[in-house]
């Protein structure tokens, strides 16, 4: 329907000089349709029709000069609004009269509902818009630009064909001749002459616009009859373009199998390369094979000539071992703690009867310890930390790890006669840790690094079974009168017995060594309880202690650190 504004732009008056043509038509919409053709569907939705209407002139001319959209699922559709002077039948406009014809149906399948022919100065006023009373079966409303119109009479039944009837000759409703108007608002009308040329003028653009629509119906024609050659043309335009692209790609196709050929031989060159190679890796690898068997059975062999001599060798080193125990046997006296080596007592470190024992003796005693021990690392091809020279009661012992000690005093006595004694206890606390290396090389640990002949002779028992081939027989203990050990010591400085004269005392070398040791005891330090260190380390700080008992804290330091790295 046509907006409110449209419509009222012009108002409606009942004059018998108004006219009524098809340009002024806006709208058409129906009320209430029912069709003559019997309507099925499942539902109520699918019961109602899918309308749309068309207009045609009344000359005879059936084709639609103006067809409506499609309106679904309605009985009372309300078309959309339009213009006719945009239609193409520009001459039909000035027609009072057209035929009307509303279509309905279901699935793309439609029916003529109503047909009239309709004459619009006898259509009577309804108003500037449509109202909500009630209409009459297949009630057609007409939307004008100055309201809406209806039929003349609305017929009571529901044939539509009075409609049909209504022509020019139908009774023209009564209007006035006259209206009454302020003086302000009358305006002079167009004179007869200007009426006659717009009319002229109207029927030359009507002549031209006939004329146009000639040529275009012409050049359509021609441009129809010249489809076919046109189509001809432009195929072959296309298949001559298609021939040009398919010749480029024919060409680019061309040089790229060229160049891909070229690769192939390249590729095939390298191919007959790694098949020489390949050849020649494989005649490689059999030889190599063939090398390998023979390496493998030679490696096998080797391996068991190894075991074979390592057991021949262990074999050895246990003979050579438990010749040397028959060499210098380490035997323990019965009822006592004490040990001989080559029938030589050889007490321990800590004991007093180390300090008061004859030098002479502990020398000898030192001396076979030294040779033994050097012949068991040698026979185990072990190098010792601290290096060992062999010399019977004058064998000596090298501490190359010792810091701010000259070369001359790297090396430490094994024997006392004219030696200063704390020389001799470090040089005994060396060979001491000589014995723990060895146990350790053989999986052994030391508990008490004092103890020289009773970790000795456990090395030898439990490692080279020295017990059972070694039977010495009963020894007889060549002692001395036991001195004391201030008498001992005045006497050994005063008179040198053995022939020597003891050398003189060298402080910077003693001080050295007091430190070498107090670090070592300083190292266990924090493992030992407070009142095995703290006290002790003090006394020596003080030089309150002999020597002999700074070398006995030394040494209990020492094996505590060990057991504490190396439980048993």
């Amino acid at each position: 329907m046509a907006s409110k504004e449209s419509l009222g732009r012009v108002r409606h008056f009942d004059l018998i000089s108004q006219q009524l043509r098809l340009r002024h038509l806006r709208s058409i919409s129906v009320r209430n349709i029912v069709p003559k053709f019997a309507i099925s569907g499942d539902n109520l939705l699918n019961c109602l029709l899918e309308t749309y209407f068309t207009l045609h002139s009344v000359e005879g001319n059936q084709n639609a000069i103006y067809t409506s959209e499609k309106i679904k699922y309605s009985l009372n559709p309300t078309w959309a609004s339009f213009e006719p002077s945009s239609w193409t039948e520009q001459q039909s406009t000035a027609m009072t009269s057209l035929m009307l014809r509303i279509w309905g149906g279901q699935n793309d399948k439609f029916r003529l509902i109503i047909e009239w022919e309709v004459h619009l100065p006898s259509l009577q006023y309804l108003g500037d818009q449509v109202r909500s009373s009630k209409y009459g079966h297949n009630t057609v409303i007409f939307g004008l630009v100055d309201g809406y119109y209806g039929a003349p009479c609305v017929p009571s039944s529901n044939d539509s064909e009075a409609h049909v009837r209504n022509s020019d000759e139908a009774t023209v409703l009564q209007r006035t001749d006259v209206i009454k108007v302020d003086s302000d608002q009358v305006h002079t009308s167009c004179t007869l002459s200007s009426v006659q040329r717009l009319q002229t003028i109207q029927k030359a653009i009507l002549q031209s616009q006939l004329s146009v629509r000639d040529v275009c119906q012409s050049i359509q024609s021609k441009v129809e009859s010249d489809v076919k050659s046109t189509s001809q043309l432009s195929e072959e335009e296309m298949l001559q373009l298609k021939i040009k692209l398919l010749r480029e790609e024919c060409l680019s196709k061309q040089k790229l199998l060229l160049k891909e050929r070229e690769e192939e031989q390249g590729v095939l060159e390298k191919l007959r390369e790694r098949e020489v190679n390949l050849r020649r890796n494989r005649e490689q690898l059999d030889s190599n094979k063939s090398s390998l068997r023979e390496h493998k059975q030679a490696h096998i062999e080797k391996r068991e000539s190894f075991v074979k001599l390592t057991a021949q060798l262990n074999i050895r080193r246990r003979q050579l071992v438990s010749e040397l125990m028959s060499i210098y046997p380490i035997v323990e006296l019965q009822g006592s703690k004490e040990f001989l080596i080559c029938s030589v007592r050889l007490p321990n470190c800590e004991s007093d009867d180390f300090q008061g024992m004859d030098e002479e003796t502990l020398s000898v005693a030192l001396g076979y310890t030294c040779h033994l021990v050097s012949m068991i690392a040698q026979f185990l091809d072990l190098p010792l930390r601290y290096s060992m020279t062999s010399r019977g009661s004058r064998s000596t012992i090298m501490d190359f790890a010792i810091e701010k000690v000259a070369e001359k005093d790297r090396q430490f006595p094994l024997y006392n006669k004219g030696k200063e004694r704390i020389q001799f206890y470090y040089g005994t606390f060396l060979l001491n840790k000589n014995i723990a290396q060895l146990r350790q090389f053989n999986g052994l640990g030391t508990p008490n690094l004092r103890n020289t002949l009773p970790n000795l002779k456990d090395l030898l028992d439990s490692k080279f079974q020295s017990s059972d081939l070694v039977k010495s027989p009963p020894l007889t203990i060549i002692r001395k009168s036991p001195l004391k050990n201030d008498k001992k010591r005045s006497s050994n400085s005063g008179s040198g017995g053995s022939g020597e004269s003891a050398s003189p005392s060298n402080p910077k070398l003693d001080d050295v060594l007091l430190k070498t040791m107090n670090a070592s005891t300083a190292e266990v330090k924090s493992a030992l309880p407070n009142t095995l260190t703290t006290a002790p380390l003090q006394r020596i700080k003080n030089a309150e202690l002999p020597v002999t008992e700074i070398l006995r804290i030394h040494s209990v330091s020492v094996v505590l650190l060990t057991c504490q790295k190396n439980p048993l």
